[in-house]
């Protein structure tokens, strides 16, 4: 991944095996890559991945708004409700949830 492609916008992945599952994100507030980190779900054993990755954006924004760009690798079953939610007011008019190809 190449920050300086990216304007402003955050990285954020899941990956489930044997019931667990890690979501990584990589953080690029106005083009700078401001490292990573990899977080665990304890309440997420034996959920679908795409479930647990839309449960985990809409906690991680909770007290935080959300960069123009969130590039995720699935899409997410509740994207239209979380894209509601009010730290996401304003994305109508361009922020964006990508499915990025992996």
């Amino acid at each position: 991944m190449n920050p300086a492609s990216l304007a402003d916008a955050d990285v954020i992945a899941a990956w489930s095996i044997a019931g667990q599952t890690c979501v990584a994100g990589v953080f690029c507030p106005r083009g700078r890559n401001n490292g990573n980190r990899a977080f665990f779900p304890a309440n997420a054993r034996n959920e679908e991945t795409p479930e647990v990755l839309g449960a985990f954006i809409a906690q991680f924004y909770d007290d935080k708004p959300p960069p123009p760009q969130v590039l995720v690798n699935y899409p997410l079953p509740e994207q239209a409700l979380v894209a509601e939610a009010p730290d996401f007011e304003g994305w109508a008019e361009g922020g964006d949830f990508g499915a990025a190809a992996w």
